[in-house]
């Protein structure tokens, strides 16, 4: 972790790994809220992209997916801070983006219920595990999934929206992005499917 190198003590993931979660939890919580609820998403956007940032700080580098996602994620909100008139255009285009952090708040509940389920025999907790688990299988496919690809990756109007034109830099920045997120997407999709199958066996 390359926090280590600022530490006299290192510390290993394993003892922070439950802070981590934590606060993706209330960060992708944050989001969703703000989705439905703020009427300018700029202050969401920046929350986010120094939440990516800090956390960089604290991932090891057995997660270079993780650390690759924070990378691409802070360049698309870096993108509307260089063209910072476009975001009255591409509100809708940016909600997509913030809705893919549904999954993550089933991924936080699946790790503590996972947690849970190592101290205690409850029922309960194994069912709710269970739930989670769906949730969070089925709000990958749909919000990182379907909806980013039907709505960004194949929609023209995206692409009008976005790029500026006679502009040599916003296009392959747009289409650099964009391609990274769909295929970390897909391939973490592939991971946990594969998952998924094992459990089953």
């Amino acid at each position: 972790m390359l926090v280590n190198v600022f530490l006299y003590t290192p510390i290993e993931y394993k003892q922070i790994e439950k802070y981590q979660f934590g606060a993706l939890f209330v960060v992708s919580l944050y989001a969703i809220y703000n989705i439905n609820y703020a009427t300018e998403l700029m202050h969401v956007n920046n929350t986010m992209a120094l939440y990516l940032f800090l956390e960089m700080f604290f991932l090891p580098v057995y997660k270079l997916d993780t650390i690759f996602h924070h990378i691409v994620s802070i360049s698309f909100i870096n993108y509307m801070r260089i063209y910072p008139n476009l975001l009255p255009q591409i509100v809708d285009y940016n909600i997509i983006f913030l809705k893919v952090e549904t999954s993550s708040i089933f991924l936080c509940s699946s790790y503590f219920l996972k947690e849970a389920k190592k101290k205690s025999d409850n029922k309960l907790i194994s069912y709710g595990y269970n739930a989670s688990n769906i949730l969070f299988i089925t709000s990958f496919f749909k919000y990182r999934g379907y909806d980013f690809c039907y709505y960004i990756v194949f929609n023209p109007e995206f692409y009008e929206a976005i790029i500026i034109k006679n502009d040599i830099i916003s296009e392959p920045y747009v289409y650099i992005t964009i391609t990274s997120f769909i295929l970390l997407n897909f391939y973490w999709f592939i991971k946990i499917l594969k998952v998924a199958i094992k459990s089953q066996k």
